[in-house]
């Protein structure tokens, strides 16, 4: 894993790295199911549950960074990212960034 996401995850900072995070596309893509029970993989919006596919993996990390130290209220987003470390974080972000949607 890059150092770039390791250090700001573990010192709970993720605001503004100087480049896109590094992660594992295949790792991503395994850890994907849960977050595509409600994210559609096709990018399409329901239920006012917004997309994940296609966002560049600086955004994606800030959010769920911002979820996980509670700056975005969302239950299910905080229980869901209060298990996850950066690895797992950084692998996501990558996996989702090379979805299109349809």
């Amino acid at each position: 894993m890059a150092a770039a996401v390791a250090l700001p995850l573990a010192l709970g900072v993720a605001r503004s790295w100087a480049s896109e995070p590094a992660g594992d596309v295949a790792y991503g893509e395994y850890l994907s199911t849960e977050c595509v029970t409600c994210h559609r993989p096709t990018g399409a919006t329901s239920g006012g549950i917004p997309p994940i596919v296609g966002l560049s993996p600086s955004a994606f990390v800030d959010a769920l960074l911002a979820y996980k130290d509670g700056q975005r209220d969302n239950q299910v987003m905080r229980n869901v990212t209060s298990v996850l470390g950066a690895e797992e974080i950084a692998a996501l972000a990558a996996y989702f960034a090379t979805l299109s949607p349809d």
